[in-house]
């Protein structure tokens, strides 16, 4: 493939931006902010793959990187920040479309944030938000797991 043509680069953008999920998004910086804070988000849709891992650069030397794992029941995110810039703050949202009927648990760096029965939603995706700040922890893990037996819900896809 040639990448010398305008429309070479269009899946490239379309994996970065929604497969892997990492986007530019608004500034989630506090009003009077100095520095140019940054804003991002990274919102994975696995659409059926197993996993991801790649990272994105921004025109102001702010990188984000991030690397998902769907397996049978569960679905891990790793969001590295180590070169975002230091006022970048940004927004994580873990796809729970495939656990629809299933009660979870939802962890952020192994500690247990959110236990709860992922229902269909009829206006939008079913996630989990999280905020997240750049330059401090390196790299964040966040997780969903399923516990127990689901009920069938309509539309629900199977992770793996």
């Amino acid at each position: 493939m040639s990448h010398a043509h305008g429309w070479a680069t269009g899946p490239g953008g379309a994996l970065q931006q929604y497969v892997l999920g990492i986007r530019a998004g608004p500034s989630l910086a506090p009003p009077g902010a100095a520095g140019g804070a940054a804003g991002f988000v990274v919102a994975p849709q696995p659409s059926g793959l197993r996993w991801a891992d790649g990272s994105v650069g921004f025109a102001d030397d702010h990188v984000v990187a991030a690397a998902w794992n769907a397996t049978a029941g569960a679905f891990e995110l790793r969001v590295r920040l180590a070169k975002a810039r230091p006022l970048a703050r940004g927004r994580v949202e873990l796809p729970l479309d495939a656990f629809l009927g299933c009660a979870v648990v939802v962890t952020r760096d192994g500690a247990r944030v959110a236990s709860r029965r992922v229902e269909a939603a009829a206006d939008r995706r079913p996630r989990h938000v999280f905020d997240v700040r750049g330059a401090g922890q390196a790299v964040q893990v966040f997780r969903v797991a399923k516990r127990g037996a689901c009920s069938p819900q309509p539309g629900g896809r199977p992770i793996a």
